[in-house]
Formats: structure tokens, C-alpha cells, sequence
């Protein structure tokens, strides 16, 4: 059954003109890029990133999406930079070039929310279950995960290809620079871990000094810290298994290192230590995120001023309502915090969009702001917008209103 929907999802895709790759990272990746159709000042580029996962032990679809562009939902004083603006985007028209039998190519036009809706519509024609998830991994095959499906070839497949973080262009990704714009753009990313060790030569004393109780105590507790940074770093089994190795080997150093003074135990404690916290964040399965911003003071409105600042507070819109705008308070932000807004639709329990904002180089208290736009009038309901800072599980602000 995996095979057929994955079939009918690409054979939609490929009908769309949509560009994809099979079987790498998880069973269907897109990687493409658009014009906004409504953009009339300029050539507004989009870049599109989905994954898409057919799980068949729990027969559901999995989907991340991802749009890129650049130069809204963020204002604050004195502030001229350009902002980096993404996040899945329904009722979004864009343009794009597609080639006729005779070779030729066109422009047409469609809408960003009709990739999603084929996979969805798919998956639900075969009894499956439809997901949209925040985070790509979950789109993703899981760690050890084989697919042993054989998707049919359709001439649609993804090139190698990416896209220059400075102009948006794509770029071959054996590219050291972008052809649009010059800049530099490095492919590889290496990091190599080399395992170290501790060698010692035992203590040939006759009679060995005890260590101090005072040693032992600081073991005690370096246990309890370990145990505590496994649970708030969400350690897997293995690093569970390699702390309890580096704590018993740093415990029979220091015991055997006995007499050598109190310098030496100490020295031994905080390798020890380092070692733990290497181990608790080398197999963190969880996402660390220790930034000071803050979010206050979330509320709807009408409209925002030049520094984003709201204008008006409203906790209901019409169905005919142009758009709907969320602003807050973003406080004690370092720069380059990263913002995402979260769109919900409560009277569905359905994600309508998600959109990631970062503060770029201005003051650490600034307004931020997001809009949603529909071109069809607004199911009546209740909504909610959550608000996250960086990679946080929950939501620093959740602001609520109705549409009647």
C-alpha cells in the first residue's frame, strides 16, 4: 500500500511540474524555488523544502514543509536589514517555468498550498492517516530505517542542485560560488570527534594516604548533577551507558590516585566532570537552547505601526477580514534569535501555517510581528497563534481569538 500512495503523491507532484528526489533521507524530498506571484515591485524569490514519509506501521503520512523569502513580518526602530522569513505557507500564489511537448518553456501559475493538499488527499483516498509536523527529522526516516519500496521512475526527478543563502539562486551543490552573486558558498560541514583516554601509573607507596570523605562527597554529587543533565539534555541509552563508564573510570582514578594530594583529586573531579557533560551533549536526543529572550504582552490587531507596535487590540475578526496580524514584545533577545509563529486553526486541531523570523542585528527589545492572508473568506472558528523563541518544545506566548 506505501508503494501506491508514494505513486499517486509523485504523479501528482510530477502533473504540477514540481521537481523531487526518492529514497535518500525519507521517501519523497522537494527542494524548489518560486517567484511570488504577487509580488509586483520585483522578483520576490521563494524557496520551497518539503519531506515527505509514509510510515506503514502506523499507516500515516508524515509532512514537513518549509518556505523561504525574504523581507517581512519584522520591523523595529531604526532597523533597514533584511529579514529572512519562512515557514510552511498556505493560500500562497507563485510562479514558476514549465516546458511544453515542443520543448518551450512557459510561466505558470499556482498555489503552494496545492503540494500539500495532493499528499493529504492521497494518503486519505487509501485510508491512511495525514500528519503535519514542526520538525523535519519526524518527516524522516528513523535511525536504522530501510525503505524497501522501489518507486516507479517518472521524469520529474530533483537535480543536484541548492540554493545561495545570499540571492536565493540555485546552485549546483559541488559549487564553490554562486554564479548570481559571487558569494562563497561551502558544501561541506566536518566535525571529527577523536576519542581521548587517561593514563596513569599506579601508586607504589607501601602505605597510601585514604582519600579525604570530603572526595567522596564530591563524587556523590557529580553522580546527581550526571543524572540530572542525561534528563534536561534527553541523553539516549548510549549516553546513559557511556556516563556510567566515565564515572565508574573517574571514580578508580581517584581512588587509586590516593595520597597524591588534594590538588590531584581535584584535577580528577573535574575531568570527570567535562567528560560528563561532553557525553550528555554528544548523545543528546533533545534540542539546548539557553537564550535570555523572552515574549510578553502577545495580543491580535488590526494593524502595526513603523516599529510593528500594534495599533489596536481585537479578539475577533470578520470572515471578510484581509488578513489577520499577531504582534508581541520580544525582550532580552541576543541577535540573531530565531521567532517561529505557529497558525492554528482550534475548531479543526488543524496547523494552517508556520512562519520562523530571526531578530537579525537590532536591540535586544523590539516588536515583532506576523500576518496571515487568505483570498477566500475565513472559516468561522476559534484560532490561536503560538509564539516560540529558538527551538523551545513550548510556547513562550499563545495569543487566542475567533473569526464569526
Amino acid at each position: 500500500m506505501k508503494k501506491v500512495i508514494l505513486t499517486g503523491i509523485l504523479t501528482k507532484l510530477s502533473s504540477m511540474g514540481i521537481k523531487y528526489k526518492t529514497g535518500e533521507e525519507s521517501d519523497i524530498i522537494i527542494n524548489t524555488q518560486f517567484l511570488d506571484a504577487g509580488w509586483s515591485t520585483g522578483n520576490k524569490r521563494i524557496v520551497y523544502e518539503a519531506a515527505v514519509f509514509a510510515n506503514e506501521d502506523e499507516n500515516t503520512v508524515y509532512m514537513y514543509e518549509k518556505t523561504v523569502e525574504t523581507g517581512s513580518g519584522l520591523l523595529a526602530s531604526s532597523a533597514t536589514s533584511t529579514s529572512f522569513q519562512s515557514g510552511k505557507t498556505l493560500f500562497r500564489k507563485v510562479k514558476s517555468t514549465g516546458y511544453g511537448p515542443d520543448g518551450k518553456a512557459f510561466e505558470y501559475t499556482f498555489d503552494i498550498g496545492a503540494i500539500p493538499k495532493a499528499v493529504k488527499e492521497t494518503a486519505k483516498e487509501y485510508g491512511w492517516k495525514f500528519k503535519t509536523v514542526l520538525k523535519r527529522k519526524k518527516a524522516c526516516y528513523p535511525e536504522g530505517y530501510s525503505s524497501t519500496v522501489i518507486l516507479p521512475k517518472i521524469d520529474n526527478e530533483m537535480e543536484d542542485t541548492s540554493h545561495c543563502d545570499g540571492c536565493g539562486a540555485n546552485i549546483n551543490i559541488n559549487a564553490k560560488f554562486c554564479s548570481s552573486c559571487g558569494k562563497a558558498y561551502n558544501t561541506t560541514t566536518a566535525k571529527q570527534f577523536e576519542n581521548s583516554y587517561v593514563d596513569y601509573t599506579p601508586v607504589t607507596n607501601p602505605a597510601p594516604k585514604k582519600n579525604s570523605p570530603k572526595g567522596t562527597i564530591g563524587f556523590i554529587l557529580l553522580a546527581i548533577i550526571s543524572i540530572l543533565m542525561l534528563l534536561i539534555f534527553k541523553a539516549s541509552l548510549a549516553g546513559w551507558i557511556s556516563s556510567a563508564v566515565i564515572f565508574l573510570i573517574g571514580y578508580v582514578i581517584f581512588k587509586k590516585a590516593s595520597g597524591k594530594g588534594c590538588i590531584t583529586s581535584i584535577i580528577i573531579w573535574i575531568i570527570t566532570a567535562l567528560l560528563l557533560i561532553i557525553s550528555a551533549l554528544v548523545f543528546s536526543e533533545g534540542e539546548i537552547n539557553y537564550t535570555t529572550a523572552n515574549i510578553k504582552n502577545g495580543l491580535m490587531t488590526t494593524a502595526v505601526d513603523e516599529q510593528g507596535k500594534p495599533l489596536d487590540n481585537v479578539v475577533s475578526y470578520n470572515t471578510d477580514a484581509e488578513r489577520f496580524i499577531v504582534s508581541a514584545e520580544l525582550r532580552n533577545a541576543p541577535q540573531q534569535t530565531k521567532i517561529t509563529f505557529v497558525w492554528i486553526y482550534l475548531s479543526e486541531n488543524e496547523i494552517i501555517t508556520d512562519f520562523e523570523l530571526d531578530s537579525g542585528e537590532n536591540d535586544p527589545d523590539i516588536y515583532i510581528y506576523s500576518f496571515l492572508t487568505n483570498e477566500t473568506p475565513w472559516p468561522i472558528g476559534d484560532y490561536a497563534v503560538e509564539i516560540y523563541i529558538e527551538n523551545r518544545e513550548k510556547p513562550d506566548e499563545i495569543v487566542t481569538f475567533t473569526v464569526k
